[in-house]
């Protein structure tokens, strides 16, 4: 069983990050796992290219190895690591992101070969403290939201091959739809308790901006088929679309199903909140409340 860790990098000796860069690679060295190590570098110019260097030539087995060349952003680049990845399962770790437990990320990638998952997906801790998802039920809430970072998700190579790894046209969100389009294709997913990478809050990609906002939008409208009308009314009230439910119901993978029933449960919750008398009605008060009274 061979996991692939793939990196992006790009002046980060310029933004301060050669610590950083050097703690990730450490870290991933730590994996008590058969392992590649892939850096795909957009063209440094900063010296980040020589730590490369040097990680490599103590490598002597080939297990790291790094490219420098330009390319179309950091999605593209995993894209590139991604085709050259010889790995069962793949690993995208971001080079301010460290390992801290190697030794469950190789426990969480034996059971996922070991049970056939697709995709296995645990817990991160931030550098803030925090932990992401902070439960169980947590990475439930992936319909509507990226509930999950991928620096603590383990995916099969093969089938991110198959649905052509990052869509280069998305800037912020690409991990989210790609993550969102293999559970609706019916992706086999793992959950695991113990988050095993640490993830920086610094990150361009932990930034809330307009552009995610809008990216957000033109995913959904993308994957689950939304008109227009039911994107702005759900923009304008955060109100569920029942086709949202309905396509996630349809996945072959049970853990996308159980998305389903819950996004269900809050449609016709929120559906129903402001009448008092159908959500009577929808939990069986009403009826209840009728043979009562033949009773008395």
């Amino acid at each position: 069983m061979l996991l692939t860790v793939i990196t992006a990098t790009f002046n980060v000796v310029k933004s301060g990050g050669a610590e950083a860069l050097r703690r990730c690679l450490d870290s991933v060295a730590t994996i008590p796992l058969e392992h590649e190590h892939i850096v795909m570098d957009g063209g440094s110019t900063d010296g980040t290219v020589e730590i490369l260097a040097e990680y490599a030539r103590r490598d002597p087995s080939g297990n790291f190895r790094y490219s420098s060349a330009r390319d179309k952003g950091i999605y593209d680049a995993l894209n590139h690591g991604l085709e050259v990845a010889n790995g069962d399962y793949v690993y995208f770790l971001g080079a301010d992101d460290f390992i801290m437990a190697g030794g469950a990320l190789a426990e969480y990638v034996r059971r996922a070969a070991r049970e056939r998952d697709d995709v296995f997906l645990a817990p991160t801790r931030f550098s803030n403290g925090r932990t992401f998802p902070r439960s169980r039920g947590g990475f439930y809430a992936m319909a509507m939201h990226m509930a999950y970072s991928h620096q603590g998700c383990i995916a099969r190579t093969r089938l991110l091959r198959e649905y052509g790894g990052f869509d280069i046209s998305c800037r912020c969100m690409a991990d989210y739809k790609l993550m969102l389009s293999l559970h609706l294709a019916g992706a086999k997913v793992g959950l695991g308790r113990r988050p095993f990478a640490m993830y920086s809050v610094e990150g361009a990609s932990s930034q809330p901006s307009a552009e995610r906002e809008d990216e957000d939008d033109r995913i959904k409208e993308a994957v689950y088929g939304l008109d227009a009308g039911e994107l702005s009314a759900y923009r304008a009230s955060s109100r569920i679309p029942f086709r949202i439910c309905r396509k996630l119901l349809g996945s072959a993978s049970g853990f996308t199903r159980r998305l389903g029933l819950r996004l269900l449960g809050a449609y016709c919750w929120r559906k129903h909140k402001t009448d008092r008398e159908s959500m009577r009605f929808c939990c069986g008060f009403k009826v209840f409340s009728h043979r009562l009274k033949a009773f008395r």
